[in-house]
């Protein structure tokens, strides 16, 4: 919708702003890192590890084929064409994009209590599950539309 070059200048701003959230998330980085060899990780806990995990995977595909595919470097000398057989590296970030979509809903909402307070939004600890209740079905709703727009996307390139 937005052209290759709004598109990649849009794509390197989400990057970063990756970086400054990671920069801000780092003590709990730290103190996640420190307690995987432990046995004192609550149920809660891996699953956030295991969605952070998730996302720096995904973060990294989506950053390496973009690279890859960038017209932009390839503007300005860097050609990494060469790591692009067969334009291979298309799909895998078109798949990717979709993927940190999705693992960012559920990362959102699991943090959805830390995001309110950021916010300053009122939180009654009486309605913690009616709240939670509607953060996973607003996930799920937005999971199910990445997944429609996804398929009409594939089915409308030739």
């Amino acid at each position: 919708f937005t052209g290759d070059d709004l598109h990649e200048y849009v794509g390197f701003a989400f990057f970063a702003c990756i970086v400054i959230h990671l920069v801000f998330a780092r003590n709990w980085i730290r103190s996640a890192a420190a307690s995987l060899g432990k046995k004192q990780m609550s149920r809660r806990r891996k699953g956030l590890v295991v969605v952070a995990a998730l996302l720096l995977v995904d973060t990294l595909v989506l950053a390496f084929s973009s690279m890859c595919i960038s017209r932009t470097l390839w503007n300005f000398g860097i050609d990494l064409t060469a790591l692009n057989p067969n334009k291979v590296l298309y799909p895998v970030h078109t798949a990717s994009a979709y993927i940190l979509c999705m693992l960012v809903l559920v990362h959102l909402a699991m943090h959805w209590a830390s995001v309110a307070s950021v916010l300053k939004v009122e939180y009654d600890p009486e309605r913690r599950k009616a709240i939670g209740q509607g953060v996973t079905t607003a996930v799920a709703v937005g999971g199910a539309a990445l997944g429609i727009v996804a398929s009409r996307v594939r089915r409308a390139k030739p």
